[in-house]
């Protein structure tokens, strides 16, 4: 089956992973969320469809799906949204870097495996790539 699809599939017909709650929440937007309801929808959706990604040890489709995230962040572009962007961005870089730390103890030592080298290089490229472009 093809990846994009899997992936839209996915996102198109899941309750929400964390059952109901989103990773990301307004709590205290000078303008409710006017700005950014349907880039934080996109984001959460994105995050949560890395989490499930994660949980299944697909771990290449949890990068991509961060990475997704992450780019979505860059479109909350107005002043007043930048503090909330800063911290999307830095969420998003924990979970690769969690992610990052994962592969490499399963690739790496005694017990490494070989399956997990290439999801281990896309972490690092993608968390690097991602750190540079954190502000």
């Amino acid at each position: 089956m093809d990846k994009s699809r899997t992936l839209k599939s996915f996102t198109d017909s899941s309750a929400n992973v964390y059952n109901g709650k989103s990773k990301f929440e307004l709590i205290n937007c000078p303008r409710n969320g006017k700005n950014c309801k349907t880039h934080l929808l996109e984001i959460n959706r994105n995050y949560s469809d890395s989490d499930y990604f994660y949980q299944n040890k697909e771990y290449q489709e949890s990068i991509e799906a961060l990475n997704a995230a992450f780019s979505k962040t860059f479109e909350l572009n107005e002043d007043i949204c930048s503090n909330c962007a800063k911290l999307f961005r830095c969420t998003i870089v924990q979970s690769l870097q969690n992610i990052h730390l994962e592969l490499h103890k399963l690739s790496t030592g005694f017990f490494k495996k070989n399956d997990y080298k290439s999801s281990y290089i896309l972490a690092d490229s993608t968390l690097n790539s991602l750190i540079k472009n954190i502000d």
